[in-house]
């Protein structure tokens, strides 16, 4: 019984593209499996997928969420005021709006300062932020239980309703989504990287 879950554990390893056999070898596994060539075609036909959706959902779009005005309010201000008393002045957790302001730069330097340009800002910098999501969400899957779990994770949750409708108007959901799944990421990394893993399923 022991001999048949090591058997499948180290071939859970090897679909993953580690080698938890030794801790020392297990950090120098963990970070040659990002130069995958297949991994990134994998994430960017992903990308291409999710990425087409939301744009049609943005050309179809009349009118953006009335939560997006004061993240728009509070990416103006963060140009024209003192971050300090930006941050004092709104409620709403500063990430979102400095991306929007971010990706304001450019569009203003084209259309202007007006109406149309920031709500655009503000939903290409949430649908940026979700596509972005792919990528920690996808290599979190692939580390856990191997590729085809973070190819089917990562386009599952892409293609969610409620998450492609948030993910694609002025609303914060997509840079909180890109964080937590880039916190979870580096948290699976490094107990990888660190070896404790492997100490945890020796001991098992």
């Amino acid at each position: 019984m022991t001999r048949i879950y090591a058997d499948r554990k180290t071939g859970l390893n090897r679909e993953q593209g580690f080698d938890c056999s030794d801790p020392r070898k297990s950090a120098s596994s963990v970070s040659s499996a990002f130069y995958s060539r297949n991994d990134w075609i994998r994430v960017a036909t992903l990308i291409a997928v999710a990425a087409g959706i939301r744009f049609w959902l943005l050309a179809h779009t009349e009118v953006s969420a009335r939560d997006s005005i004061g993240f728009m309010r509070e990416a103006l201000q963060f140009e024209e005021r003192p971050w300090r008393e930006v941050l004092r002045s709104f409620d709403q957790m500063p990430g979102y709006p400095l991306a929007v302001l971010l990706v304001s730069k450019p569009i203003r330097a084209m259309a202007g300062t007006n109406c149309d340009s920031f709500v655009l800002s503000a939903q290409l910098a949430s649908i940026l932020a979700s596509l972005l999501t792919i990528v920690p969400m996808y290599f979190t899957g692939k580390m856990l239980f191997g590729r085809n779990a973070g190819l089917v994770a990562a386009g599952m949750f892409q293609a969610l309703p409620v998450c492609v409708q948030v993910t694609s108007d002025g609303l914060s959901e997509g840079v909180f989504f890109l964080f937590v799944a880039s916190a979870l990421f580096f948290a699976v990394f490094g107990i990888r990287r660190s070896g404790i893993a492997s100490v945890w399923e020796g001991e098992a």
